[in-house]
């Protein structure tokens, strides 16, 4: 996309691969999800909207995924 038609410029820092059961609060918190004032934690968000967009038990599969970290220009 040329860069006048963007909206935001992001600077790609790291990719790498890593198993999605190895995600940290700090990576599930990174990924967006909202974490209400209940005893669940942003992991625990993470998980259980991973598993309504994959289907059930597609976090126990605990598949391989491309982590890709940036920063907004």
């Amino acid at each position: 996309m040329p860069r006048a038609l963007s909206r935001i410029l992001l600077e790609m820092n790291a990719v790498r691969v890593e198993r999605l059961n190895d995600c940290s609060q700090e990576d599930a918190e990174a990924e967006g999800v909202q974490c209400d004032m209940s005893a669940l934690t942003f992991r625990d968000h993470f998980h259980a909207l991973w598993d309504r967009i994959n289907s059930t038990d597609a976090w126990a599969a605990n598949p391989w995924v491309w982590v890709v970290e940036f920063r907004r220009c």
